[in-house]
């Protein structure tokens, strides 16, 4: 049986159930694609805010280091309305199958595994062997036709310029661009290679009160950790360096990353003398299960008023979240070194992130 039967039928006998699925994509571990389909409005979805498109590829691109990492071999997570569910096969495949939120709970869970099972039994049976040469490959070309035919060309041409800004400023693939790099890339390539977390030393930050640049004094604040423990900045000065970083939003992919990075550093820090703080606007029990799944040794502090990322010019207003933004400051209070990270690709770039703050510390003393 094919793979366009399999589905076919699954539609076929689920909708009536309540089962919509909206999309599905299916890549090799090394980002290789397969196969790319779209039944429902998910252009139309992501579409309405940059942040959704830029979650739905962060997640995509972020799973294989997450099966990697974890023993299980089923992962989900919400994006608007939409429930995406990873499966990870024996050949070293991932599913990725989108419903509507609501569509999937513990009843219906069981169809959908058996969805997964049949996708993945034909996967190991049909694609194991196949060589993913993308020029020769009718099947790759496919995807990649169903990627920007069902996903990113609807999506551009959806989505409205922000503050006047055109559509390739404001669009997050930022297509024409893309699609002029390098030829020889596949388009999954281009995405990528458009997406690689870039880390930017910036001199200054703007505030709602003006800016905020090296050599300020870092703006004191008293705030709650997930540990129900109270931390004031100015408690640190004369006795450590602080790291202070802003995240969007725990437990999610490239926050999960960040997070590891600077706990796999933790140790070579905290004999620097230096302290990490990690900032979101997340509340007090979202933070304590990000600080027990990751095993995170340093404090999380809850900002759900949006004060401190306020202050140190670190919220996005659009969408209610910390930017991804890291301060260092010294034992003195003020602040040396300021780094903001773009990008949704963010895998190696993230995890290396911690390291390229332990040599400023060191140069900074």
């Amino acid at each position: 049986m094919k793979l366009k039967s399999i589905l076919n039928i699954f539609k076929r006998k689920n909708q009536s159930r309540g089962i919509n699925l909206e999309y599905l994509i299916i890549y090799q571990d090394s980002g290789q694609p397969i196969y790319s389909k779209c039944w429902g409005n998910v252009c139309g979805l992501l579409g309405k805010k940059d942040e959704l498109l830029t979650a739905f590829l962060a997640a995509v691109s972020t799973m294989p280091g997450m099966f990697a990492e974890s023993n299980t071999k089923v992962h989900s997570m919400s994006i608007g309305s939409l429930k995406l569910l990873f499966f990870y096969t024996k050949s070293d495949n991932i599913i990725c199958a989108a419903f509507k939120e609501g569509d999937v709970n513990t009843e219906t869970m069981e169809i959908v595994n058996n969805l997964f099972k049949s996708i993945s039994w034909l996967l190991d049976e049909e694609y194991q062997e196949t060589p993913w040469d993308r020029l020769n490959n009718p099947r790759v070309q496919a995807f990649e036709k169903e990627l920007l035919s069902s996903i990113i060309y609807p999506w551009f041409h959806v989505a409205s310029p922000i503050n006047g800004s055109s559509h390739d400023e404001n669009c997050p693939l930022c297509m024409p661009t893309m699609l002029k790099m390098d030829k020889n890339l596949p388009v999954w390539g281009r995405i990528k290679d458009s997406y690689s977390t870039k880390t930017q030393s910036l001199t200054k930050v703007e505030t709602h009160s003006g800016s905020l640049q090296i050599g300020d004094l870092a703006p004191d604040f008293v705030a709650e950790t997930d540990r129900s423990e109270i931390i004031r900045l100015s408690d640190y000065r004369n006795k450590k360096d602080v790291v202070l970083f802003f995240y969007p939003k725990a437990n999610t992919p490239g926050c999960i990353i960040e997070a590891q990075g600077f706990r796999d550093a933790y140790n070579e820090l905290k004999n620097l003398n230096a302290e990490v703080i990690g900032i979101s606007v997340d509340n007090i029990t979202d933070l304590q299960s990000f600080r027990n799944d990751q095993e995170l040794p340093f404090p999380l502090i809850t900002d759900i008023e949006k004060d401190i990322s306020t202050k140190y010019g670190c919220l996005n207003d659009e969408v209610g979240l910390a930017k991804r933004t890291t301060f260092l400051i010294d034992r003195q209070g003020k602040i040396r070194n300021i780094w903001e990270l773009s990008g949704t690709f963010a895998q190696e770039r993230l995890s290396q992130h911690a390291f390229e703050i332990k040599k400023s510390i060191l140069n900074l003393n």
